[in-house]
């Protein structure tokens, strides 16, 4: 057994404080002034303080009666209609369908973990308030600690004589677009807030005021499509909404602001056979950028960009039916821009070739499409894709990801920037490896941050978090999934787990070896609920030689099946490259609570086995009754070993014992273990062997007289385990035999003691 050093282990790489950067909305403000506000961007957050600054509030009457019961009631019948839904379904389909699953499926009323983690009640919170002020129109977001319906009131008195719909979701980000304003006119606002509970809130009570955009150029929807931007550094402004047959906006120069004005710009209205962005005649996007040689200087604000009815299809790997597309250009802002879209094979936002920084935030992305024809690479759907170039993908990036709400997303969500944090992604997976979040993936010598994002995954097989090379950290997220059997009615393949949702995954394929280093998961909450046969994994984490110091801590994983049937459940599945390989590096979960009615941890499953999961102050929690629950199984066949339990603790049923050989080798064991803290003179000589003799260790006190170490009560094996006898598959599959390493003898200098390590102990000499 390896013998950990707990101080080693408790290393802890560096975590920056959270603070919540304040933005603050005055009472009047140029749109260059607004623009310099977006600039700011909350920096890297320690989850301790996660909910931050809060909006001064107002409780007020609620806004529309609230019935959560109501969800019991939809349940079945959404998760049918989800599940049945086939290829071929019409956006207006889709987009009721899915918005009944999330009402009645996702949200804090029937997890109390989300209140556990947020608090009781609805707060605005002050970090994601941000705004942008125009000539005839606002666009105003905010965020909430919890769920929440939204709303804005306004009017040019304190009496708020107008307001906005109230939206049909519970949201934590919430994003409203104010338009056909009186230019240079004060408006009073406050922003409100239902949860699930049919209490309501409001903010204090605000103002903007409306400005002349001086030196904009007009574009109104007379003028003739595509509308070429071609003067620098110059402000295009909307006078009304736009309708395209093709593409929309092109842009050819530097430093351009696009302000949209609360209008609508609808792309591609007609059918165009052909697609494609290497020419303005085969591109039909909303706004495209697409340059040889580098530009630099875009910003987009405020407004919504929509796809047309024109029933078209984007090309595999090229794009070109994008909301916005980009090619070649650096320093880009794009804010306060709500986009929906259902054709097959495009990305909400196409950035090819990125440079410089770039700052994504408070967009709404809504993908009511189904088509998916190739799932690989720089195809499939992506809501942000960020490509980058060859010359800049093995490099550290700064783009930034934040504060965008995504409504669905057929396959992936946001993708390659090394800051992602306080999103809200919702993943209806049409495909095999629908990632919610996938880090920037390549050579990074900063830390990659992943942090105070909601993810909800739904679907045929999405996950929640992929993984980068290097310095990963990944921070007080929160994952809720929410299993539907889809029948092989969407995009699927031959080969691979169907139906199959997934928290967060590191995988090396094949025969391994690819490097993964210092990626470190801490704070998260993940839920899952299965059903209907699907699989479910709260974490897969792969180990190999090759993937280094990886550890989660200080997180919740609660995953249960919600009928008989479903089983391939676990709130851990471990995995790895192929079990013969000795020379897997440990993969350490700490201070975990782990929940399942199925099983707390998985020791391999189909996708691999992979040995040397070490487990360190988890608590393993059996919930509900369900027939075949076990708190640990194996799986996947062949061996799995070299899996350490340290200092367990066990409720509601789970046991240190209580293991089911499901499809595994007879070689396959876990070993459970617990601290011994050796007390002496400085610097004392220390050897420690166990039952059978054999030294597990042997060093010395350090300068302070103390030695923490950790030592086996006992190997948990099949019964059919022979020492030195063949391997074979196990065929009693709940019997088992341990073979017990205790009592130990300890000795310090030449004193002896003896100690039986069925707990946490202390020695002193």
């Amino acid at each position: 057994m390896k013998l950990l050093v707990r101080s080693a282990f408790l290393r802890r790489c560096k975590i920056v404080r959270f603070s919540l950067f304040v933005i603050v909305i005055v009472v009047s403000f140029s749109i260059h002034a607004n623009q310099a506000e977006t600039s700011a961007v909350a920096p890297f957050s320690s989850p301790n303080s996660y909910t931050g600054p809060i909006e001064n509030t107002m409780s007020v009457a609620a806004i529309t009666p609230s019935d959560p019961a109501s969800r019991s009631t939809l349940k079945a019948q959404s998760n049918t209609a989800l599940g049945n839904m086939a290829q071929g379904a019409s956006p207006e389909d889709i987009m009721g369908i899915f918005t009944q699953f999330a009402l009645s499926h996702f949200g804090a009323y029937n997890e109390k973990g989300i209140y556990e983690k947020f608090g009781d009640d609805i707060q605005i919170r002050k970090a994601g308030i941000w705004s942008h002020i125009s000539r005839n129109s606002a666009t105003i977001s905010w965020s909430t600690n919890l769920p929440g319906k939204s709303l804005l009131q306004y009017g040019e008195t304190s009496n708020f004589e107008s307001s906005t719909q109230l939206s049909k979701r519970f949201f934590y980000n919430h994003v409203v677009h104010l338009r056909d304003l009186k230019e240079e006119t004060t408006y009073h606002y406050r922003m409100v807030v239902q949860d699930e509970k049919g209490l309501a809130i409001a903010s204090e009570h605000k103002t903007f005021t409306t400005k002349q955009t001086f030196g904009a150029i007009e574009i109104s929807p007379s003028d003739f499509f595509p509308y070429s931007l071609d003067i620098p550094n110059s402000t295009y402004i909307l006078t009304g909404d736009i309708d395209a047959d093709g593409t929309a906006l092109d842009i050819q120069a530097n430093n351009i602001t696009v302000d949209l004005n609360g209008y609508t710009i609808t792309y591609a209205k007609s059918h165009h056979e052909t697609i494609d962005p290497s020419s303005l005649d085969s591109a039909h996007s909303g706004i495209r950028g697409r340059h040889f040689t580098l530009s630099q200087g875009l910003r987009i604000f405020n407004g919504r960009i929509e796809e047309g009815d024109g029933n078209n299809k984007s090309k595999d790997r090229a794009g070109g039916l994008n909301p916005i597309y980009l090619s070649d250009v650096s320093d880009v802002e794009i804010a306060g821009i709500s986009i929906s879209y259902h054709g097959a094979q495009l990305f909400g936002m196409y950035l090819t070739n990125p440079d410089g920084e770039y700052k994504l935030h408070h967009n709404v992305f809504f993908d009511k499409g189904w088509e998916i024809t190739n799932r690989h690479g720089a195809s499939g759907g992506r809501s942000i894709y960020l490509k980058d170039s060859v010359a800049n993908s093995a490099k550290d990036n700064n783009y930034k990801i934040y504060f965008n709400l995504v409504k669905r997303t057929r396959q992936n969500g946001l993708s390659q920037a090394q800051k992602i944090f306080e999103n809200e992604v919702y993943v209806d997976s049409w495909s095999t490896n629908a990632f919610a979040i996938q880090p920037h993936s390549n050579v990074s010598t900063k830390d990659e941050e992943i942090y105070n994002n909601k993810i909800f995954l739904t679907g045929y097989h999405a996950i929640a978090l992929g993984w980068s090379h290097y310095n990963l950290h990944v921070g007080n997220n929160v994952v809720h999934m929410e299993g539907i059997k889809t029948n092989k009615r969407r995009w699927h393949e031959s080969f691979g787990d169907q139906d199959s949702l997934n928290g967060f995954r590191v995988t090396n394929y094949g025969k391994g070896s690819q490097v993964r280093d210092s990626l470190q998961y801490y704070n998260n909450l993940i839920i899952g609920r299965a059903r209907k046969g699907g699989q479910m994994r709260g974490t897969e984490f792969f180990t190999d030689k090759t993937i280094t110091n990886l550890e989660m801590w200080d997180s919740v994983v609660d995953v249960t099946s919600v009928d008989s049937i479903t089983e391939r459940v676990a709130a851990i599945v471990t995995q790895g490259v192929s079990a013969s390989k000795l020379e897997h590096k440990p993969h350490n979960y700490k201070s975990l609570h782990l929940l399942s009615n199925v099983a707390n941890v998985r020791f391999g499953d189909s996708y691999g086995r992979g040995n040397n999961h070490d487990f360190y102050d988890c608590t393993f929690e059996k919930v509900d009754s369900y027939v075949n629950y076990h708190t640990f199984v194996f799986d996947g066949a062949y061996t799995s070993y070299e899996h350490d339990v340290i200092n367990p603790k066990f409720i509601g049923g789970a046991r240190a014992d209580d293991v089911y050989w499901k499809k595994t080798a007879t070689t396959s064991s876990y070993s459970i273990g617990w601290t011994l803290r050796i007390n002496g003179e400085p610097g004392a000589k220390l050897s420690i062997t166990d039952k059978g003799g054999a030294t597990v260790y042997s060093g010395s006190l350090d300068n302070k007289g103390l030695r923490i170490v950790n030592l086996k009560q006992m190997d948990i094996r099949p019964s059919e385990w022979i020492d030195g006898g063949p391997i074979t598959e196990v065929v009693d599959k709940l019997s088992h035999q341990k073979v017990f390493k205790t009592p130990h003898v300890v000795t310090v200098d030449w004193q002896n003691k003896s100690v039986f390590m069925d707990a946490q102990r202390s020695l002193y000499f």
